[in-house]
């Protein structure tokens, strides 16, 4: 069991990616989770779920912080659109009250750039962002096993390649390192 350990979450209402890691900065798990449900408050309820089985399974209390990648606050050409970053903004709120539920602590939030900044990552422009941060993660972190798929159908069919979800776990890590290194918790 891990006594001292902290939550790192990149939320999204398709798939939340999950980082566990100790306060020596060592990774001890990384998941993610599919919420299921027509409505937020079902695919809350979902990964609250989710959340206590998970601790649960691998025998963790109390985490000594929560970090939750900060939402999009502003518009960007060809992303996300005004609709999206409500919700997006909405369900992220409704897990960080979650994890305050259950862990009487209050959420930190990490911005992206400032969190990649906090551990030296340099994206050059016109790089793939997400490739560049699942690299990241895997080197820095080699004893971690990542989730794969094998494509079904396609000029790749049969190929084996990591789960897109890889993604949103590596952003979880970042955010649960960066908050380790920004905010100092032991």
């Amino acid at each position: 069991m891990i006594s001292n350990f902290v939550i790192g979450l990149d939320i999204s209402t398709s798939c939340t990616g999950v980082s566990i890691i100790d306060s020596s900065g060592i990774v001890q798990h990384i998941s993610y989770h599919k919420p299921k449900g027509d409505t937020l408050v079902e695919k809350t309820k979902n990964f609250q779920k989710y959340l206590v089985d998970f601790l649960d399974v691998h025998n963790l209390k109390n985490p000594s912080a929560v970090f939750i990648e900060q939402n999009l606050q502003r518009f960007r050409r060809g992303f996300s659109s005004a609709q999206v970053i409500n919700k997006l903004a909405r369900f992220n709120g409704m897990l960080s009250y979650v994890t305050y539920e259950m862990f009487g602590i209050i959420p930190f939030y990490i911005n992206v750039n400032e969190g990649r900044k906090a551990l030296g990552i340099k994206i050059p422009r016109g790089s793939d962002t997400k490739e560049l941060i699942l690299e990241w993660c895997q080197l820095k972190q080699p004893h971690l096993e990542w989730p794969t798929k094998k494509l079904k159908s396609g000029p790749r069919k049969n190929l084996v390649i990591l789960d897109p979800c890889c993604y949103d776990m590596a952003d979880a890590t970042i955010t649960a390192l960066a908050g380790l290194k920004l905010h100092d918790i032991a």
